[in-house]
């Protein structure tokens, strides 16, 4: 799995000891550069995050730091991202395509006695030849709701760092009311 992405820099920075530099946005151009213009010398931590998420600190995609001097003629950053994708074909009892079912992508804790929020990604539909995908993902265990008309379906995938998995729901029957 090898793409650029869309997405935002989230910069928070601050300098020795202890005082804070605050936060920078930079959005992330088609060929995966960004700028962060006027910064104060210090230390930062670089964080990527979706295009989605323009206004939030989740879901983090990569993150790397910088001790920036100001000296240097364009001071560089590389950030590896660590992230996967989920997708698969929706097709309705028939085989055929099924377009426009909704598809809602939900975090689980890697341990359900911690406490930690499940976390919501924005919904996705199918597309009209029933694809599907939801990017951006960083690693971890999740759960996918499929909603076409009165069905509803949860599948659970693993997502792995550079990983594009795949998930079946099947033959479905949006007028069934069929749930699991």
């Amino acid at each position: 799995l090898h793409r650029r992405i869309r997405g935002l820099v989230a910069a928070q920075g601050w300098r020795r000891p202890s005082s804070a530099l605050g936060e920078r946005r930079a959005p992330v151009k088609a060929d995966g550069s960004f700028t962060f213009k006027g910064l104060l010398n210090g230390h930062y931590l670089a964080r990527v995050l979706p295009n989605w998420a323009h206004g939030g600190s989740w879901p983090i995609l990569g993150e790397a730091s910088l001790d920036f001097s100001g000296k240097g003629p364009g001071d560089k950053l590389e950030i590896p991202l660590v992230e996967g994708m989920v997708g698969g074909v929706l097709l309705n009892q028939d085989g055929l395509p099924l377009s426009g079912a909704l598809l809602i992508l939900r975090s689980l804790p890697s341990d359900p006695d911690s406490g930690s929020a499940v976390r919501v990604w924005p919904p996705a539909r199918s597309a009209t030849d029933g694809s599907f995908a939801l990017v951006d993902l960083p690693p971890g265990d999740y759960e996918i709701e499929l909603v076409a008309g009165d069905t509803r379906l949860l599948r659970q995938v693993e997502i792995r760092p550079g990983s594009l998995e795949t998930v079946g729901f099947g033959l479905i029957s949006p007028r069934s009311g069929l749930v699991e």
